[in-house]
């Protein structure tokens, strides 16, 4: 419970963190409110017409301005994301892999190592293990 509590609080503070990098993005307001919505629960399903609402905008339209303005989809955006907090978990937790996944919004583990793998060249436990401090054990 401790080391939850511990994660939510890091979390918070990275969301913060990217908050005000955000600030000075070159996004157009609509998209830029739809990377606000997703941020805010990145480990919880969301549909395009969702996200497209929260942005104020028809779902093809926006699916078209954001890759636009990002360079990914909607769905390649989310997967990122969602590796990159995993990623520093697997780095700054004793969190096992399934729980990082859990955390992070994949019941599949199977399904969460191949995405990761795909975003951050690694498996997760490969990436834990490449990035652990020398003479550290988790």
């Amino acid at each position: 419970k401790r080391e939850l509590e511990r994660l939510t609080m890091e979390l918070v503070e990275r969301f913060c963190a990217e908050m005000r990098k955000r600030r000075d993005n070159a996004y157009s307001p609509a998209v830029q409110r739809a990377v606000d919505y997703m941020e805010v629960d990145l480990s919880r399903s969301m549909t395009s017409a969702e996200i497209a609402r929260q942005a104020g905008l028809e779902r093809k339209r926006f699916a078209r301005q954001f890759r636009r303005e990002t360079g990914r989809t909607l769905k390649e955006y989310l997967a990122r994301r969602r590796c990159d907090i995993a990623a520093c978990l697997l780095i700054d937790s004793r969190a096992s892999v399934q729980e990082v996944a859990a955390y992070v919004g994949y019941s599949d583990n199977n399904y969460f190592s191949k995405i990761f793998k795909t975003n951050m060249g690694l498996t997760p436990r490969a990436y834990r293990s490449a990035h652990q401090a020398p003479g550290c054990s988790r």
